[in-house]
């Protein structure tokens, strides 16, 4: 999480691509999945920036289910 004070400074960004880089080095890891709230617009359009697709898919928690392919 990034503090209200020091979001939209593209840090939160900054992070998650450094993660998915990290994912990236693994040969075994094809995949990164994740979910969010299908109403949270601020989450999807900042996770679809980063290459996240939505799938389309519910979890049980009627959280949607976003994948990378790395």
């Amino acid at each position: 999480m990034i503090d209200v004070s020091y979001q939209s400074r593209g840090h939160g960004k900054e992070a998650m691509q450094q993660v998915v880089d990290m994912f990236k080095k693994n040969d075994d890891c094809h995949y990164i999945g994740l979910s969010t709230e299908p109403d949270n617009y601020s989450a999807l359009r900042f996770y679809e920036s980063l290459g996240f697709v939505n799938t389309g898919e519910l979890l049980e928690e009627s959280e949607v289910i976003l994948l990378l392919k790395v």
